[in-house]
């Protein structure tokens, strides 16, 4: 591999396992808790949201129910059928065409189920150009 030398391989920990003792964070400084807070009542807003809320009642006729379920959305509605898609049919009409010109596709599933893919075992298939030699050393085909 090259000069392994220059690689450390024990580790260098910050801390033992007996803690870090050395890198400890300073305590936190408190701040007051549960002192007195004064109640002033109910601020000018949520008065006014309140009287709001009551005359909007009022106009409406209706008390105001928070809790009320919305309605659920439409189940079982009609939905048409505009059949299969064009993309669907271009794959399935350019699959039909490619195996036909190379074999069906089937890959293999293993014992651990693994599935083996069937794969190309060189670039022989792209077009490089007229006087290009593909991997097994053989030249390119040009196909028409």
């Amino acid at each position: 591999m090259g000069n392994t030398g220059l690689i450390e391989l024990e580790d260098d920990p910050i801390c033992s396992s007996a803690g870090c003792t050395q890198y400890k964070h300073p305590e936190a400084k408190s701040h007051p808790m549960d002192y007195f807070v004064p109640d002033f009542g109910k601020d000018q807003d949520m008065i006014s949201v309140e009287k709001a809320t009551v005359a909007a009642e009022k106009v409406r006729g209706k008390k105001w129910d928070l809790i009320e379920k919305p309605d659920l959305p439409p189940r079982n509605y009609f939905v048409p059928d505009f059949g299969v898609d064009e993309d669907i049919k271009n794959v399935e009409s350019s699959i039909k065409s490619e195996e036909k010109r190379l074999g069906a596709w089937k890959p293999v599933q293993d014992g651990n189920g693994f599935w083996n893919m069937p794969e190309a075992i060189d670039n022989s298939s792209y077009a490089y150009g007229a006087n290009y030699i593909n991997n097994n050393g053989l030249a390119q085909r040009k196909s028409h």
